[in-house]
């Protein structure tokens, strides 16, 4: 490849044409070749110093690039087979390892009866009279079949792939993965992580995942959005996907509309919690329709004869829901709205505390004390003696249900399961779906808060907390959070601050700062201890702050040890710590040493630290060496961080940007491409930006620019075709400029959104803009861009007099279902001057947990009410819905 590159450069350059990476990458983009094509892979490759050169495990990307050179060299068409083989010699050897087995069990044991059991198939329901029919009803192929056939060919002809269903609850998702995979050639196997549970069994058995293995990921929100190790699921599963020498595996996840967009949303404030994940799935989403469409009605009609329970849902399923009547949906609607009082305020029990954020597995004791609230006082004083046996023989009656599962149900444990402390019982799936939709604006009773503050599963009292904190109750989010704190939960007692903080409870945040500096590890003890003193300072509690500063540097604090200036003892810890692991306390190490003015050493110890996995010591490092050394120095070091993570290629293409030379410029640009790629919407903000510079001094055309956005654009990236419609309309070309700005808007950008829509404005075409908002805020698929085209609609009618329209038809959205609506129209009526209807609609928002302690604060504040305001903003809401008594909020003992 060195030589063949060398005569297609010198061929070119002889003919007076450039020879760049970014050439290339522009040819092969083009027919014949019709690739996306990366130009630093060629630095990769055929580097200047051949010690360095990786191998290339792309044989596609390989050969399209060997056919460009060679027709730039004026050379006749290359052997392709010839290459290929090349590539493959080239790899590293994939001799078996004796070692453990793999994870997962051969495809070819699983029989019908296994797939419901072992994969999460729904059961399908019982036909009076007939006899014989196999456990899985005969299959009908639909539209979402072929793409996913389409990533399993892939797989087996040797190509890691992964695809998620995205659909409702009984919709025939995981049905649809099985009839894929289970065609699949001998040798294949597949696992089902869940033990001890999903997300924990992705973590800690990954490694054992062999060649020719179905990763599945059945109702992945478990795996990819559990806050402790989704994650670190997500980041793994990349790793075994991008490892060639691993592969084929084959990564199959089903998820509900929901989970798939807080999964796929990038938040528009504050940590991102599921980066790795979003990047994991980015474009891998199939979606699945509610409905069969006319041809597959036909379709089922065709297999209909061969077995009746198609037959009996082709004649009395809801328009076209086959699957969802296959899976017992109407039997169990039924159940529910039949049930006697009991019976059903189980149910709804259940349906609550999944809404809210607990996990499947539901404890008896939870549901049992839920069960007075829901029930009124009539119904409850004149239950019989044994209501509750009644209540619990009516939900689990499965034959009731037609042989689908029951409305709730214990689920077996598997083989090696710990043995619950008490009965925890399931939520049917579709039962669960119809809560989110028709109970998400429902206030919970007191005792219903109650009940899951006492007896949820400790690993969900996380996620409680944080339903009960957007709902405004804070007295119950404490509650949560306190008794997750106490089982030792960081994450709890860090989210319990920043709550107690933010109320301005200075005395209990303190309180609890000094409760979890003793109960937690030395790593989370630092911020802690950190944070506590400076507050204690900022409030004029210096005394206190130095006296707890002494007493922890007897201790052997390391942070105290710097407060008191005994230097040496504390790099000694920070090295002790970073011997253990701990990538942070080099970092802490630099810069106490930059502290010291020891710079060279500070250097060295923020280098360690980025090399070790810090996420701000690479950054350190640069500034310093900037400060203190050469500019060569800089490059060389932000080379070596971009190489470990791409977003520092914006770093590097900065410094290459002010070297003033060509070479750096190509090099630069090259950088910016491969940051943006990482699809991260501030990175692609902050590229284009550099983009600009590099067009005012003619390193590229403008042209060239769109067109690398527009590539970006193609891998459905909304951020990327704004940023290209804001430099055409920087250059003036408004009408490309309004079609960019509308295609990037569709694809979920607020910034795009709201630029066309002023550019409309300014051009007098106010309702052709909001017709089109309306319609953009309907769309389903990103939540914060579609409020932000909602509120763009209703402040354009509310400018233009036509408040109540804008009021009227966010009260259909909320009737509807979208939260968002509950919010917006609050906000309206207030910019309207009707305070006490904004106030109404603030509550309703509360009740749906899109709440806003500070906007409702506020409104009361501007009505007089300034004591009930500070009040609400210290101690929150009651559930009844009225702001909170005063209540305390201090750690065990104190």
């Amino acid at each position: 490849m060195r030589a063949l590159k060398g005569r297609a450069k010198d061929h070119r350059r002889a003919a007076g044409k450039a020879f760049s990476q970014r050439e290339i990458e522009k040819a092969l983009r083009k027919p014949p070749y019709s690739i996306k094509f990366r130009g630093q892979a060629i630095s990769d490759w055929v580097p200047e110093d051949v010690a360095k050169a990786q191998v290339p495990h792309d044989a596609d990307a390989v050969w399209a690039l060997v056919r460009l050179w060679c027709d730039w060299a004026g050379e006749a068409q290359p052997e392709e087979r010839y290459w290929r083989n090349l590539v493959e010699r080239a790899q590293p050897a994939r001799a078996p390892q004796p070692g453990p087995t793999p994870v997962g069990r051969p495809i070819s044991d699983y029989v019908d009866q296994l797939v419901l059991d072992d994969l999460e198939v729904h059961p399908a329901v019982e036909v009076s009279g007939a006899t014989g029919l196999s456990p899985l009803p005969a299959y009908v192929e639909r539209e979402h079949d072929q793409r996913l056939r389409a990533v399993v060919d892939a797989a087996t002809s040797g190509q890691s792939g992964i695809a998620l269903l995205v659909g409702g609850s009984s919709t025939g998702k995981s049905r649809a993965c099985w009839e894929a995979v289970k065609v699949l050639p001998d040798g294949w196997r597949l696992w089902h992580p869940i033990e001890p549970n999903r997300a924990q069994a992705v973590v800690e058995q990954l490694a054992l995942v062999g060649p020719q293995t179905v990763v599945w990921l059945n109702e992945s929100q478990h795996y990819m959005l559990d806050l402790e190790k989704g994650e670190q699921v997500a980041s793994g599963l990349r790793g075994v996907l991008n490892d060639s020498r691993r592969g084929p595996v084959l990564v199959l996840g089903t998820i509900w509309p929901e989970h798939w967009a807080t999964l796929t949303t990038v938040p528009a404030a504050g940590p991102d919690l599921h980066a790795q994940a979003r990047q994991l799935v980015k474009a891998k989403g199939i979606e699945v329709d509610t409905r069969f469409s006319a041809d597959e009605l036909k379709d089922a009609l065709a297999v209909s004869g061969a077995d009746p329970r198609i037959a009996e849902a082709l004649d009395c399923a809801h328009q076209g829901e086959i699957t969802q009547y296959l899976a017992g949906a109407p039997a169990l609607l039924e159940r529910y709205r039949t049930a006697p009082a009991a019976a059903r305020a189980l149910i709804v029990a259940a349906m609550d505390g999944r809404r809210l954020g607990h996990g499947p597995d539901l404890p008896l004791s939870m549901l049992e004390a839920a069960v007075p609230g829901y029930l009124t006082d009539r119904e409850w004083d004149t239950l019989p003696g044994d209501w509750l046996e009644r209540a619990w023989a009516y939900v689990t009656d499965t034959p009731a249900c037609r042989g689908s599962h029951s409305p709730l149900y214990r689920p077996r444990p598997r083989s090696g399961q710990p043995i619950q402390a008490q009965p925890q019982y399931r939520l049917a799936d579709y039962l669960e779906q119809h809560g989110h939709l028709h109970r998400r604006t429902v206030r919970l009773p007191a005792d219903v808060w109650d009940a899951l503050v006492d007896h949820a599963n400790p690993m969900d009292r996380m996620a409680l907390g944080e339903a009960a904190r957007r709902r405004g109750l804070l007295q119950h989010a404490f509650r949560l959070y306190a008794k997750a704190a106490e089982l030792g939960d960081p994450e709890a007692c860090k989210q319990l601050i920043f709550m107690l903080k933010r109320a301005n409870r200075v005395d209990e945040t303190l309180a609890w700062y000094r409760y979890a500096v003793d109960n937690a590890d030395t790593s989370l003890a630092f911020p802690f201890f950190r944070n506590a003193v400076h507050i204690l300072r900022e409030t004029g509690r210096t005394d206190e702050a130095d006296e707890w500063v002494r007493a922890r540097a007897e201790a052997g604090d390391l942070y105290a040890l710097e407060e008191v200036g005994r230097t040496a003892e504390a790099l000694a810890g920070y090295e002790r710590a970073a011997q253990e692991g701990d990538a942070e306390a080099l970092a802490h190490a630099g810069a106490l040493l930059r502290q010291e003015g020891r710079m060279d050493e500070a250097i060295d110890h923020f280098k360690r630290a980025a090399r070790c996995g810090s996420s701000s010591g690479d950054v350190e490092a640069a500034d310093l060496l900037e400060q203190h050394g050469s500019a060569e120095e800089v490059i060389d070091w932000l080379r070596e961080c971009a190489n470990r993570d791409g977003r520092r290629g914006l770093m590097l293409g900065m410094q290459l940007l002010s070297t003033g030379k060509a070479e750096d410029f190509e090099e630069a640009f090259d950088w910016y491409q491969r940051a943006a790629e990482a699809n991260n919407p501030i990175v692609i903000g902050y590229a284009t930006n550099q983009m600009r510079r590099m067009i005012e001094i003619g390193v590229i055309g403008l042209e060239d620019a769109i067109e690398w956005l527009e590539g970006l654009g193609e891998a459905r990236n909304g951020e990327s075709l704004g940023w290209a419609a804001e430099l055409l309309q920087e250059a003036g070309q408004e009408g490309k400029a309004l079609d960019w700005y509308r295609r990037s808007a569709e694809r979920d950008n607020p910034r795009a959104m709201s630029r066309r829509a002023e550019l409309l404005r300014c051009k007098g075409r106010t309702e052709e803009v909001i017709a089109w908002l309306k319609e953009l805020s309907k769309k389903g698929s990103y939540p914060a861009a579609e409020e932000a085209a909602m509120k763009k609609a209703a402040d354009l009618l509310h400018e233009g007099g036509r408040t109540q329209e804008a009021i009227d038809w966010l009260r259909d959205r909320a009737n509807e279902g979208d939260i968002h609506a509950l919010g917006v129209g609050a906000s309206t009526l207030r910019s309207a001057g009707q305070p006490d209807e904004a106030l109404d609609w603030y509550k309703a928002a509360a009740n749906a947990g899109y709440f806003s302690l500070e906007e409702v604060a506020s409104l009361l504040h501007e009505k007089g009410q300034t004591e009930e305001a500070a009040r609400l903003l210290r101690y929150g809401l009651d559930p009844g819905g009225s702001v909170a008594e005063p209540w305390d909020a201090w750690p065990p003992g104190d």
